[in-house]
């Protein structure tokens, strides 16, 4: 359903049961996140590249005809759905870096906070007996 306040401005929904079953596995906050991501995509990026397509005749990579010709469907499907997978590696690549982080700097604590036998002490103090 295109929206008239917008150019190129549209609202729609896909009740998939492969996407139904993605969004019980991530739970509902994750869904919220795709939802909004969604949102941000149809309600205001698509316009917004309508509107700076239609200031000339630009045509951008990937697509081979300028933007002011494209309708919401061939935006989409030429932008905004590069935009959502980056944003979904992305989120994936922060997710699992934390964890990765996190245990990268506890294994090396043990290493620096307690004396070792090999360490300077253990050598001053065979010196001295």
């Amino acid at each position: 359903m295109s929206l008239p306040v917008y150019k190129n401005a549209a609202v729609g929904m896909d009740c998939l049961p492969a996407l139904l079953g993605v969004g019980f596995i991530i739970g509902p906050t994750l869904s919220a996140y795709m939802l909004a991501g969604a949102v941000l995509g149809w309600i205001v990026l698509i316009p917004l590249i309508s509107n700076i397509g239609s200031l000339g005749y630009i045509v951008m990579f990937p697509a081979d005809v300028p933007i002011q010709v494209m309708d919401y469907w061939d935006i989409w499907d030429m932008y905004i759905r590069y935009i959502g997978a980056g944003a979904v590696a992305f989120g994936g690549i922060l997710v699992l870096s934390s964890p990765c982080l996190s245990l990268f700097k506890h294994s090396l604590k043990p290493c620096v906070t307690t004396p070792q036998p090999w360490g300077l002490e253990a050598l001053c103090a065979r010196i001295e007996i």
